[in-house]
């Protein structure tokens, strides 16, 4: 990723509210994912159907 492609990825995330810690926890489990043999394949299907769970708790508000 370049770093504008980045810097534009950062910003999106910043104005949906996500700061630098949370989104360091993340990448600090992701990469504890792929260390244990999960493929990437199948950490973007956990994250697909974790954002999914949550979307469907936020409309159930």
């Amino acid at each position: 990723m370049n770093r504008d492609a980045f810097k534009n990825q950062w910003k999106e995330l910043r104005v949906a509210g996500v700061t630098y810690g949370s989104l360091n926890e993340w990448l600090k489990i992701i990469s504890k994912l792929k260390e244990s043999g999960i493929s990437d394949e199948e950490i973007t299907n956990l994250l697909k159907g974790l954002a999914e769970e949550v979307s469907g708790l936020y409309k159930k508000r």
